[in-house]
C-alpha cells in the first residue's frame, strides 16, 4: 500500500491580507475594551466621552500597525517548513512506482 502524498500548499497573498484583517478587527475591539476599561477605572480620563475618545485613537493606531505586522508574520510563515510534513524526494517517489 503507498503512502499518501502530501503536497505543500502556502496561503495567497489575499487570504494572508483577509486573515489578517478579519483577526485585526477581533484584536481592536479587544484593544478598545481593554483601554476603555483602564481609562475609566483608573480615572485617567476626566469622563467616559473622553476614555471612548482615547480608546478608539489607541484603537485607530494600532489596527493599522497590526494588520501589516500580522500580513508580514503569515508570510514569513510560508516561507518556514517546521511543522510541515516533508514531500517524498525524488528517491523515495521512484521506489513507491516499482512494482
Amino acid at each position: 500500500m503507498k503512502a499518501p502524498v502530501l503536497t505543500q500548499v502556502g496561503d495567497s497573498h489575499l487570504r494572508s491580507i483577509v486573515k489578517a484583517v478579519s483577526w485585526r478587527c477581533i484584536g481592536t475591539l479587544d484593544t478598545f475594551l481593554v483601554s476603555f476599561l483602564v481609562l475609566s477605572l483608573s480615572g485617567t480620563a476626566d469622563n467616559s466621552m473622553a476614555a471612548m475618545k482615547v480608546s478608539g485613537g489607541i484603537a485607530g493606531v494600532e489596527v493599522i500597525t497590526k494588520v501589516a505586522l500580522y500580513y508580514l508574520h503569515e508570510r514569513t510563515w510560508t516561507r518556514i517548513s517546521f511543522g510541515r510534513p516533508r514531500p517524498p524526494t525524488t528517491d523515495e517517489s521512484a521506489a513507491e512506482n516499482v512494482p
